[in-house]
């Protein structure tokens, strides 16, 4: 005893364009949502190069410190480690990047790209756009 019930919509073309003009913002927010995370990965390993590049920039600058003479005007610092155990050791840099998924990410804005051409067509093929 199931009724079967039709609802006639006016100007169903309107609607459709609206929906499909709704996914094509979508989208394109999708793919400005991957880009951001490439931007996002970047930025993470510039700061770690960059905090790297400091750490190492201090210890040579402690090292060029510590060689230099002694003046008679100057006050010696208290608590200061000798010279006789100093030696010059070269460190170096570990980075801890974090690999981007060129990949991944790559194919996914290729999806949504296709998916926003499929889209943009369908629009285009609606009469009055």
């Amino acid at each position: 005893m199931q009724k079967d019930i039709y609802v006639g919509i006016e100007d169903p073309i309107s609607i459709r364009r609206d929906v499909l003009t709704s996914s094509i913002s979508f989208i394109r927010l999708l793919e400005r949502f991957e880009r951001l995370k490439e931007i996002r990965v970047n930025k993470e390993n510039e700061i770690v190069y960059l905090k790297s590049l400091i750490k190492e920039i201090r210890g040579y600058l402690s090292e060029y410190k510590g060689n230099l003479p002694f003046v008679e005007g100057e006050k010696k610092k208290v608590g200061k480690k000798s010279k006789k155990s100093k030696k010059k050791v070269k460190k170096e840099v570990i980075l801890k990047l974090k690999t981007v998924k060129k990949s991944k990410a790559v194919t996914e804005l290729d999806k949504l790209k296709n998916e926003l051409s499929k889209v943009e067509g369908k629009l285009a093929g609606i009469s009055g756009f």
